[in-house]
């Protein structure tokens, strides 16, 4: 089965990055203001496990951080402005190293972070509480 990659978009509406401080590890939040929705790039494929299942997987492609995220992280997720988010998909017009230029840290004036509670931690704590600023 042969594994062939596509681009795809992640929707969002933020994202968490894990700040080291002294004591440990510290959740934080990260979104737009007025918490307006936004387009990750990302990458999907379908290929065989080693025990013949087939596996669907995707994955966000990280950039460098910008100003806001660089002191909580040396990564963050490719966020596509409204243009950039159609030539992601393109790829026609926009070919493997076409694609690479796209692949730039959102600016972020209108982004905005604060740290939430560790129980963001556990998959299985899935609430409201989750967005709450400590």
């Amino acid at each position: 089965f042969p594994v062939t990659i596509f681009r795809c978009w992640v929707l969002a509406d933020g994202f968490y990055e894990w700040q080291v401080r002294e004591g440990g590890k510290v959740p934080m939040y990260t979104h737009l203001e007025g918490n307006k929705p936004f387009v990750m790039g990302g990458l999907w494929d379908v290929w065989r496990a080693p025990n013949g299942s087939l596996v669907r997987s995707c994955t966000v492609v990280t950039t460098p951080p910008n100003a806001l995220v660089r002191p909580i992280h040396d990564r963050m997720p490719l966020i596509l402005s409204r243009e950039a988010a159609s030539q992601w998909l393109d790829v026609e017009k926009n070919d493997g190293e076409r694609a690479q230029k796209l692949i730039l840290a959102y600016e972020g004036s209108d982004m905005r972070c604060y740290p939430v509670s560790t129980r963001v931690n556990s998959p299985k704590f899935d609430a409201p509480e989750c967005l709450e600023p400590l």
